[in-house]
């Protein structure tokens, strides 16, 4: 009986412990797909307001970009 509760938690540990992996690598994928999604956006609205005489609107643009991605790279580096 005891063999058996020992086998017991250590299955549901190791379960638990693939479950949280699990969960990272999805949080990681979604957070590196909205990382691309903001870069791809942000290099767009740059080269449109670039090539316009509006340089104060793509300086303002280009940091907003930079501050997203920013964010994006805590959300994927810094444990949730």
């Amino acid at each position: 009986m005891y063999l058996y509760v020992l086998f017991f938690q250590n299955f549901t540990r190791r379960r638990h412990v693939k479950q949280l992996l699990s969960l990272r690598h999805q949080q990681c994928i979604s957070a590196s797909f909205r990382l691309s999604m903001a870069g791809f956006a942000t290099t767009y609205y740059y080269l449109t307001f670039s090539s316009t005489r509006s340089t104060a609107a793509a300086n303002k643009l280009e940091q907003a970009g930079f501050q997203n991605i920013a964010g994006m790279m805590k959300m994927i580096l810094l444990p949730s």
